[in-house]
C-alpha cells in the first residue's frame, strides 16, 4: 500500500474516532412529560426527531412519560411531541437545541387541564405555554 494511501486511511480513522468520542461524550438531555390533568384522564403522547420515533404512550394521571438522548454534535438537535386528550391536540418542540442548551439539562413539562406548562429553571416557576 501506498504511503499516501495509508495516510489517507490514519486520517479517516482520526476522524472516525474524534467523532465517536464527541458523541459518546456529547450532552444527556431527559425530557418528561408528567400527566397532572385530574384522575381518571389519559393523555396520549407521541414523540420523535428527525431519525428516531420514540412511539405512542399513554400516560395515565399522575404518570410520566420519560425519554432520554444526546445532543448530536451540530447542536441541531430537535424532540417534538404530540400530546392528545380527548378531542384536544397540542403539537410542541420538547426540546429544541436552540432554545433549551442553557436552559434545562433535564427538561419538565406538565399537562393540566388548561394547557402544557414548561419548568423554567431560571425563573423557577411553571410557565403555560399552550393552552388547549
Amino acid at each position: 500500500m501506498s504511503r499516501a494511501k495509508m495516510l489517507i486511511l490514519e486520517v479517516i480513522l482520526l476522524l472516525s474516532l474524534v467523532l465517536e468520542a464527541a458523541v459518546v461524550a456529547g450532552d444527556r438531555r431527559t425530557v418528561y412529560i408528567a400527566n397532572d390533568m385530574q384522575p381518571g384522564e389519559k393523555l396520549k403522547v407521541h414523540c420523535k426527531s428527525g431519525d428516531k420515533d420514540i412511539g405512542v404512550m399513554e400516560v395515565e394521571y399522575g404518570q410520566v412519560y420519560k425519554f432520554q438522548f444526546n445532543v448530536n454534535i451540530w447542536g441541531t438537535t430537535l424532540y417534538y411531541c404530540y400530546v392528545f386528550w380527548k378531542d384536544k391536540g397540542v403539537s410542541f418542540d420538547a426540546y429544541r437545541h436552540s432554545r433549551d442548551a442553557k436552559k434545562c439539562f433535564v427538561c419538565n413539562w406538565s399537562f393540566s387541564l388548561d394547557g402544557a406548562y414548561w419548568w423554567d429553571v431560571q425563573q423557577r416557576q411553571w410557565i403555560l405555554m399552550f393552552p388547549w
